[in-house]
């Protein structure tokens, strides 16, 4: 879609370039304290900060107020920073890793750092205030930010990650969620780089190399690829390298005291330190309701997946085919559970239970780690190749921790009577050596399958293991056709998993229209949660984009009754009390049978904001647009509206009659019907 009408409803990414004419950035406050922090994040009103503190990091110069950001090569203006060296040093220039190591050996564990890294204890600095919405209605709460760091480029894809995060909680929250992710991981080197492995980078941490495009490099790489310490960025800021401006949105509402919390701490050490670049926070009025017109050629909306395990589900979505809709395209779900439409036109449910494959987790220990290893292991899986991963900044079959460094853990994944292979080589150590030596695997359901003292093994020795999982149940999938759907139409489709009874169900507008009614698992397959939820693709395979629009998605974790299904597929939904309401006949979905808390996604596509697309349940797992460039004015029958006195079967007496089923809509009690002024 090259239209674009989005201007008028989001905030669209300004591109800055950079150039030795513009002036340095500017260190505003060195020393900030949390009154000086409050004030600058509260320069665009619309809200009120109290209760402000700095828990950890207050006289340590890791907190400060910038302006003049483009002197730095940042494309935020103005704002806070809150980094684990000195706020002094930021208007630097960047040649050396250890130019910002300024804190020195400071821990401090904060729960929710530790939550997302348990090595996050050094050199933490957390700013905390509570704060209340103005106004009357609900409003978006924005966060643009950068995040900076010296690690890159050799940390890429390591183990030792410096984090930070903005986690919110209070008021109808039902718990903390952390705001500051990229598709849903959190802003860190292994998350937001070059594309490029680092020299340190260890084999099986997660990391992704797809987010270069969010990425600003400001270091120098040598004839071999390695980086040039004697040769400065381009940027005269501190840090290696940095990210693009970043966007945190959610929904929060007037009259409730929300708490914040802004934390960052080095991982693993203190030194190579980073740093997060805050700019005032924004207060925008929810826009207007919209859909999203898919193209189906790459347009797609993901999120990162969360439906594993599902012991129940049900999920839900408006969608209308283009007039040149032909081949298959997926409407929204995961590899386990999700809706298409094939090239024949017919919508379809797909799930898939039980359990394929198992984990296992091979770990070396050291008792003394800074006497160095001698002894190592090898792992292979049917007698393949041994497995190969990344120590130290070396590509090898050994496995050995890193110098120094206590433990190492390899995960092996496997399928059910497959043969692992453990082999121990000696490789010259002593029995003093071996002593402090072991090595364990260990299965995903905490069965220790082998625990082995190095001292014992005089000679080199292998382990074989078949692959067993007496939980696991086998691996069913089942598809449910339906009929066949019309161009230029709105349908609703809601596909139902019910894990008590291994049954699936497929509703069109509300009524049954298919049925897998035998042998289903009693879950979800967890090895399929492993690619994201997406909407309007395929997104395993990369492929199959939907050719409509889509609106409306919903997911819970439990297979909803046909009441709770039929009263709320005609309007939208919000949290009352911690119950599930509608909002055009504001009353609790079946006499408040359905908790908000079992809706565990809901992007009603109204709240889209440059490329995010704002998660209205409760657990904020915001999505990202992908090569979508214009919404339309929404037109699904959310609910249908009555615009002048007519025929029900006239077209025109409808909102927009041309795109809704008002032939057949007299058949359905559940319809929702709003009679406009007009109308009368």
């Amino acid at each position: 879609m090259k239209s674009s009408i989005i201007g008028a409803i989001l905030f669209l990414l300004v591109i800055f370039t950079f150039h030795s004419g513009h002036a340095q950035l500017t260190i505003n406050n060195a020393n900030a304290n949390a009154n000086a922090l409050k004030t600058k994040l509260s320069a665009n009103g619309g809200f009120t900060i109290t209760n402000q503190v700095i828990t950890k990091g207050n006289n340590k110069n890791q907190s400060g107020v910038f302006s003049n950001g483009s002197g730095g090569g940042l494309s935020l203006n103005s704002g806070i920073i809150l980094t684990t060296g000195k706020v002094s040093k930021t208007a630097q220039v960047s040649k050396t890793q250890s130019d910002v190591s300024a804190q020195g050996a400071t821990t401090y564990s904060d729960a929710d750092l530790i939550a997302l890294d348990t090595q996050a204890i050094n050199d933490v600095v957390v700013f905390e205030y509570d704060f209340i919405i103005n106004g009357t209605e609900p409003k978006i709460f924005g966060l643009d930010y950068q995040f900076a760091s010296e690690e890159y480029p050799d940390y890429v894809c390591s183990d030792k990650n410096d984090v930070f995060g903005f986690f919110i909680s209070g008021g109808d929250l039902p718990g903390i969620a952390n705001l500051a992710s990229v598709g849903g991981e959190n802003s860190a080197v292994n998350y937001v780089n070059s594309g490029v492995a680092g020299s340190s980078a260890v084999t099986g941490i997660q990391c992704d190399l797809t987010q270069s495009g969010s990425f600003v490099q400001n270091y120098v790489l040598d004839g071999l690829g390695a980086l040039d310490t004697t040769v400065n960025g381009s940027h005269t800021n501190i840090y290696n390298g940095f990210t693009t401006t970043l966007r945190a949105y959610t929904i929060l509402r007037p009259g409730i005291t929300y708490h914040m919390k802004m934390a960052i701490a080095d991982v693993g050490d203190d030194i190579y330190d980073s740093a997060v670049f805050v700019a005032p926070i924004r207060i925008e009025p929810i826009p207007p309701k919209s859909d999203i017109d898919f193209d189906g050629v790459d347009d797609y909306v993901n999120t990162k997946p969360f439906m594993g395990d599902f012991q129940g589900a049900t999920m839900m979505s408006w969608l209308k085919l283009d007039s040149g809709y032909s081949s298959r395209g997926e409407v929204c779900g995961q590899d386990n559970f999700k809706i298409f439409v094939g090239g024949d036109r017919k919508v379809r449910a797909y799930v898939k239970t039980g359990s394929s494959t198992i984990s296992h987790t091979l770990r070396l220990e050291d008792s003394t780690p800074a006497d160095g290893w001698y002894g190592y292991v090898q792992a292979r899986i049917n007698g393949g190749a041994w497995m190969n991963f990344m120590i130290d900044g070396f590509m090898t079959d050994w496995l050995i921790p890193a110098f120094g460094t206590a433990s190492i853990d390899l995960t092996i994944e496997a399928a059910i009577g497959d043969t692992i292979d453990i082999k121990y080589i000696r490789n010259g150590s002593t029995a003093a050596d071996r002593n402090k030596e072991k090595f364990s695997l260990t299965r995903e359901d905490g069965i220790v399958l082998l625990t082995k003292g190095f001292n014992v093994n005089h000679t080199n020795t292998t382990y074989p293991f078949t692959v067993a999982c007496p939980s696991c149940a086998p691996v069913i999938t089942k598809t449910v056709i339906g009929p066949v759907l019309q161009k230029n139409l709105w349908y609703n489709a809601t596909a139902k998993f019910d894990g008590a009874t291994g049954y699936m169900f497929l509703y069109v507008n509300g009524v049954e229209v298919g049925t897998a009614a035998t042998g289903l698992g009693s879950k979800l397959n967890i090895k399929d949660d492993i690619n994201d939820f997406a909407i309007g693709r395929d997104e395993k395979n990369t492929n199959r984009y939907f050719k409509g629009a889509i609106d409306d998605v919903r997911v819970y974790d439990k297979a909803l009754s046909l009441t709770q299904i039929r009263e709320q597929i005609y309007q939208e939904v919000e949290n009352v009390g911690g119950v599930v309401y509608g909002s055009t006949i504001p009353k609790a979905i079946d006499n408040g049978s359905l908790s908000w808390s079992d809706l565990k996604l809901y992007f009603n596509l109204d709240l889209i904001f440059d490329v995010t697309v704002i998660d209205n349940s409760a657990y904020l797992k915001n999505g990202f647009l992908n090569n979508i460039f214009s919404i339309q004015v929404q037109s699904a029958p959310l609910p249908y509206v009555v615009n002048t006195s007519g025929n029900w079967t006239t077209e025109g007496t409808w909102e927009y009659g041309n795109v809704w089923d008002i032939e057949n809509l007299p058949n359905k009690d559940w319809a929702i019907v709003q009679i406009t002024n007009n109308s009368k």
